[in-house]
C-alpha cells in the first residue's frame, strides 16, 4: 500500500505516477524519509493529544456544570488550552501528499528525472521538469509535485493555457511565494480555492497578473 497519501486531482494517473516514483526512490535509498516520518509523527501526536484533551475538556465541563468547584474549572481551562495548542500543531502539519513530499530534503536531480521518466511519468511532466532543471540549480521534490499538479489540470482542461516553463520564464507571468489567493485576485489570476484554498506554498506556484501589477 502506498505510503504517500493525497490527491493530485483531477488526473489520477498523475497522482499514481508520482506516488509510484516516490516509493521506488524510497526503496532504492535515493530519498530520505526521515523528515516525512517526523512530520507524520508530530501530526499523529497532535491529533491524539487533541482527541484525549477534548474528551477531558468535555468531562471537566460536565463536572463543573453539575457540581461546580475550582478543580473542574482548572481542568477545563487546562484541557481547552491543550486542545488549542494541538489544533495549532495540526494546522502547521496538515495532511496530504504535498506536505509529505515537502518534508523530503533530498534535491531532485537530472538522475532522478531519468528515473522518473523510466517509471512511466507523463510526458508533459517530464518536459516541464527538463526546462525547470535547466533553469534552476536546485529543484525540490515539492516543486516536482507542483509541476505534476499543474500538468494534471492542463490535461483535464482546467489550468490556463501555456506551459509551466512559459509561465516561469516570460512576463506577465510571475511566481509568488507565501501570499494568499485572496491577496492575489488580480485580473487573470486563479480563483481562490484553486490551489487547495490555502496559502500558496513555496515552490512552483504560478499566478497570472496583468502588466500594471508588475
Amino acid at each position: 500500500m502506498s505510503k504517500f497519501r493525497g490527491s493530485i486531482t483531477p488526473g489520477t494517473e498523475y497522482n499514481e505516477s508520482l506516488s509510484h516514483f516516490l516509493e521506488q526512490e524510497a526503496r532504492a535509498g535515493h530519498i530520505s524519509l526521515e523528515g516525512m516520518r517526523r512530520v507524520t509523527m508530530k501530526r499523529n501526536l497532535a491529533g491524539t493529544t487533541a482527541l484525549i484533551t477534548g474528551m477531558t475538556m468535555v468531562s471537566a465541563g460536565a463536572s463543573f456544570i453539575a457540581m461546580g468547584g475550582v478543580m473542574p474549572l482548572l481542568t477545563l481551562i487546562g484541557a481547552a488550552s491543550a486542545v488549542m495548542v494541538s489544533m495549532i500543531a495540526l494546522a502547521r502539519y496538515p495532511g496530504g501528499l504535498f506536505y509529505q513530499i515537502s518534508a523530503i530534503e533530498t534535491p531532485f536531480t537530472h538522475a532522478a528525472l531519468l528515473r522518473f521518466a523510466a517509471s512511466g511519468a507523463p510526458e508533459d511532466v517530464i518536459r516541464e521538469l527538463i526546462v525547470l532543471l535547466n533553469k534552476q540549480e536546485h529543484v525540490s521534490y515539492a516543486q516536482v509535485h507542483d509541476v505534476t499538479w499543474f500538468c494534471s489540470r492542463q490535461a483535464s482542461g482546467i489550468a490556463e493555457s501555456g506551459t509551466v516553463a512559459k509561465l516561469a520564464m516570460r512576463q506577465p507571468f510571475v511566481l509568488f511565494k507565501g501570499l494568499t489567493f485572496q491577496k492575489l485576485c488580480l485580473p487573470g489570476a486563479f480563483r481562490p480555492g484553486d490551489h487547495h484554498n490555502k496559502m500558496l506554498r513555496p515552490g512552483l506556484c504560478v499566478v497570472h497578473a496583468s502588466p500594471q501589477y508588475l
